[in-house]
């Protein structure tokens, strides 16, 4: 079956580099051929970050670790669009906050290339036991 226009795997065969940056944000669902599930950081500043998150124990406790791309950025990238990605990348590169944490999450690393990566401890849930 021919591919059509659009076709997010065709994109990143016919430019590589398209599927590095969009492994940040999140991995690909085959089956529909699109990114999978966008999870949104809180605006920090004037940005929104989609990404994927990842919850794991530390010692009994619950953390969230979440990695994702400016929007305006990621939706570039689904649409194929790398050379306006790079370009927008480098104009915005010293918009980005510079802060070392973030409301409601808590330690927070920004990438001058619109990435972020920030973790939070998750609440107890009632069933939970004390350490």
């Amino acid at each position: 079956m021919p591919a059509a226009p659009d076709d997010l795997f065709l994109r990143i065969e016919q430019e590589p580099s398209l599927a590095a940056a969009l492994a940040w944000p999140g991995d690909f669902d085959v089956e529909h051929r699109d990114p999978i599930e966008d999870l949104a950081l809180p605006k920090i500043g004037p940005t929104v970050y989609v990404g994927t998150d990842q919850v794991f124990r530390l010692n009994r406790v619950r953390v969230e670790a979440f990695s994702g791309i400016a929007e305006e950025l990621y939706e570039l990238l689904v649409k194929g669009e790398v050379e306006t990605y790079r370009n927008r990348t480098y104009d915005l590169r010293d918009t980005y906050p510079t802060s070392t944490t973030a409301p409601l999450w808590g330690p927070v690393s920004f990438g001058d290339d619109g990435t972020v990566m920030a973790l939070r401890v998750l609440p107890k849930k009632d069933d939970e036991e004390s350490p």
